[in-house]
C-alpha cells in the first residue's frame, strides 16, 4: 500500500485558530474533551456481557464508558431469548416477542437509574395490546444486533449506571406469562458534532499529520471521507463532508450510526435512515430521499436515470437498497472530477427541493466513505 504523510500547518496567521480553539477549551472546562476528540461517531464498549429477563425486574445493569453526549446504544446477542408469551414456541426472540408481532416490534429499553427511558425515542412507540412498543427502523425483535438511538444527546458520566429492560417488565404490565433471559454486548456511542468549537479542533487535529493514500492505489476502494455527518429533513439542515482526495469521484457509501427522518413525522412507520420508512403513498416504502450535492446544490448522485417523481419532489428507487438499509451506495453512472478538500453536501431530497417538507422532521448521523475511478 502506498501513503503520503502530510503536514498541514494550523496555527495560520499569528496562530490565531488553535489559540482561539484552545482558549475555548479552557474557558468551558469541557468534561467530555476525551470522547470527542477519540470517539464522537464511534462504538465504544460499555459491557462485554449484560443480561435481561421478561419479567419480575430483572433488568441489566452497564456504566456509561465515557463522560460525554451519548446518542445511541448498540446491543448485540449473545445468547438466551425472551418471549411475551412463553407457552408459543414462535414468540420467542432477542428483544421482542418474536412472530407474536407481524411487523417485528422491539420491547427492549434503556432507561437511567431512576428508570426514565432514555431510548428509544418516543416517535417511535406503538401501541400494542395496551403497552408500549418499539418500531425500529432497520431492525425487529429478531436483528442479531441492534442500534437505540435518540434525536438528540444526552449528557452523561463516566460511570454512571444505566438499565437494560425488557418493556413489559419495565411498567409492570402483561408480564405474567413472559418468560426467558438474554444476554448481549453493549456499545456506547457519542456525538458532539452540535458544539462548532469542538468540531472545528477536531477537523485541526485531524489534519495536522494527515495520512492520504495514493491517488493511483485509492482506485476502487472505499476511502473515509468523515466520521460524522449529519443531516435534517426540513429547514436547509443539510450536511457536509470534504473529498478526501483529487480524482474521479464514482461512488459515496452512507452507514448509519444513529437518527432517524420522516417525511411525516404524524405517522410513526414513516421514520427510517434515508426516507421514509413504511410510507406507500405512491411507493415511498422502497425509495430514498438522501441526495449528494456540491458546494452550489448541484445533486450529483443517485442519478437521474434512478429518479421517480412524488408529488413534484425527486425521490429515487435504489437497486439493493431501501430508506431502512444500515448503509447505502449511491453511485454515479460516469465519474465527475473533484478535488482534495472539495466540500460535498448531504440532502434529504425534499429538504433540498423546499418542497413538502412541512410534516417533516428528524435528523441522521452517519459515516461518509468515499470511492474513485
Amino acid at each position: 500500500h502506498c501513503f503520503k504523510k502530510v503536514r498541514v500547518d494550523l496555527k495560520g496567521k499569528e496562530g490565531a485558530q488553535t489559540n482561539q480553539v484552545v482558549a475555548f477549551f479552557a474557558k468551558e472546562q469541557r468534561r467530555d474533551v476525551e470522547s470527542f476528540l477519540f470517539h464522537s461517531g464511534h462504538w465504544i464498549l460499555a459491557s462485554h456481557k449484560v443480561c435481561f429477563g421478561a419479567k419480575d425486574n430483572s433488568y441489566g445493569s452497564f456504566t456509561a464508558p465515557l463522560t460525554g453526549n451519548l446518542v445511541a446504544v448498540k446491543l448485540v446477542h449473545r445468547f438466551g431469548n425472551v418471549s411475551c408469551h412463553a407457552r408459543r414456541g414462535s414468540y420467542w426472540s432477542f428483544w421482542g416477542c418474536g412472530e407474536r408481532h407481524s411487523d417485528g416490534l422491539v420491547n427492549t429499553i434503556i432507561t437511567d437509574h431512576y428508570n426514565r427511558i432514555l431510548m428509544p425515542t418516543t416517535q417511535l412507540e406503538r401501541n400494542a395490546d395496551g403497552f408500549k412498543w418499539y418500531k425500529i427502523p432497520g431492525y425487529n425483535s429478531e436483528s442479531p444486533e441492534i442500534v437505540l438511538s435518540r434525536f438528540s444527546s444526552i449528557p452523561v458520566f463516566r460511570g454512571e449506571r444505566l438499565r437494560l429492560w425488557y418493556g413489559e417488565d419495565l411498567f409492570d404490565h402483561g408480564e405474567e406469562n413472559n418468560a426467558g433471559r438474554v444476554c448481549c454486548e453493549v456499545y456506547a456511542m457519542y456525538s458532539s458534532e452540535k458544539d462548532i468549537m469542538m468540531k472545528l479542533f477536531f477537523f485541526f487535529l485531524a489534519f495536522s499529520f494527515a495520512v492520504i493514500p495514493c491517488e493511483i492505489n485509492a482506485r476502487g476502494q472505499w476511502i473515509l471521507a468523515s466520521s460524522l455527518v449529519c443531516f435534517g429533513a426540513k429547514g436547509n439542515t443539510n450536511g457536509w463532508f470534504t473529498a478526501p482526495i483529487s480524482g474521479n469521484l464514482v461512488a459515496v457509501k452512507l452507514v448509519h450510526l444513529f437518527g432517524y427522518v420522516s417525511c411525516d413525522v404524524s405517522v410513526g412507520t414513516n421514520w427510517s435512515f434515508w426516507g421514509c420508512g413504511e410510507n406507500k403513498y405512491q411507493g415511498l416504502n422502497s425509495l430514498v430521499d438522501t441526495v449528494i450535492t456540491d458546494d452550489h446544490n448541484r445533486i450529483l448522485m443517485p442519478p437521474t436515470k434512478l429518479e421517480k417523481n412524488v408529488v413534484g419532489t425527486k425521490w429515487y428507487k435504489m437497486p439493493g437498497y431501501n430508506s431502512q438499509s444500515p448503509e447505502i451506495v449511491l453511485s454515479r453512472f460516469s465519474p465527475t472530477s473533484v478535488g482534495r478538500g472539495q466540500r460535498l453536501r448531504l440532502w434529504y431530497g425534499e429538504d433540498l427541493a423546499n418542497l413538502s417538507e412541512g410534516d417533516n422532521g428528524g435528523k441522521v448521523c452517519c459515516k461518509v466513505y468515499a470511492m474513485y475511478s
